[in-house]
C-alpha cells in the first residue's frame, strides 16, 4: 500500500496524469526520445502524454499533472542529478523519481534517449525482438506507475554491436539503438 501511495501515476485507468517536459532549445536526439516515450505509451495505455517546453510548463495549468522532464532541463540544476550524471558514459543515463516528478537524463543526449528505452521496457513492458513493427511486444494496459526510485545505468562495454549489423545506416538501425547497441560513429 505504501508503495503505491509513493509511486509515480503516469497513466491511470486510461487517463493521462503526466506531461512530458523538454528544454525549448532540445536537439533532435532528445526530441526523439519525448516522442519515443510518448508513442509507446499511447500504444500500451491509448492515452496520449503531452509534450511541452520548460517556459510552457511554467505557464500553464498542468501542475496537477507528474511532468517527466526529459534531457537536459531546469531540473538538471538540482545537485543531486548532476553528481549522478559525473563519469557517467555518453551513452549511459539516470533515471530520477521524487515527489511528484521524474527526469530520464544523460549525459549525452543518446544516453538520454537509452534512458526512455529503459524506462518502456522497465516501466511499460515493451521489448523490441527484432528489427519491425511486428516483432515489438507493447503490453496492453490501462494503468503505467512507477515506484520512486533511482536507475542509473551505463554500458558494460564502449562497442556493442551485433555483426553484419554495425551501423545506425543498416535496416536494423533502430532495432539496434533500442537495445542500447548503437557505438559513438552510429
Amino acid at each position: 500500500l505504501m508503495e503505491w501511495l509513493s509511486s509515480l501515476k503516469i497513466v491511470v485507468d486510461g487517463q493521462t496524469k503526466s506531461v512530458v517536459v523538454i528544454a525549448e532549445d532540445a536537439d533532435e536526439k532528445t526530441d526523439e526520445a519525448a516522442h519515443t516515450l510518448v508513442e509507446y505509451v499511447q500504444k500500451s495505455t491509448g492515452a496520449e502524454l503531452p509534450i511541452i517546453g520548460e517556459e510552457e510548463w511554467q505557464e500553464e495549468s498542468f501542475h496537477d499533472n507528474v511532468p517527466i522532464y526529459i534531457g537536459m532541463s531546469a531540473s538538471q540544476q538540482e545537485t543531486y542529478i548532476e553528481q549522478s550524471l559525473e563519469n557517467l558514459h555518453d551513452e549511459g543515463f539516470f533515471i530520477h523519481s521524487t515527489g511528484n516528478q521524474m527526469t530520464i537524463i544523460g549525459p549525452t543526449a543518446w544516453g538520454t534517449l537509452n534512458g526512455v528505452y529503459e524506462f518502456l521496457e522497465r516501466y511499460v513492458g515493451v521489448r523490441w525482438l527484432l528489427q519491425g513493427d511486428l516483432f515489438e511486444d507493447v503490453p496492453t494496459s490501462k494503468n503505467i506507475i512507477v515506484i520512486q526510485e533511482d536507475v542509473r545505468e551505463g554500458p558494460a562495454f564502449n562497442y556493442r554491436r551485433i555483426k553484419p549489423f554495425a551501423s545506425s545506416q543498416q535496416p536494423f538501425g533502430k532495432w539496434l539503438q533500442r537495445n542500447r547497441l548503437q557505438t559513438k560513429e552510429n
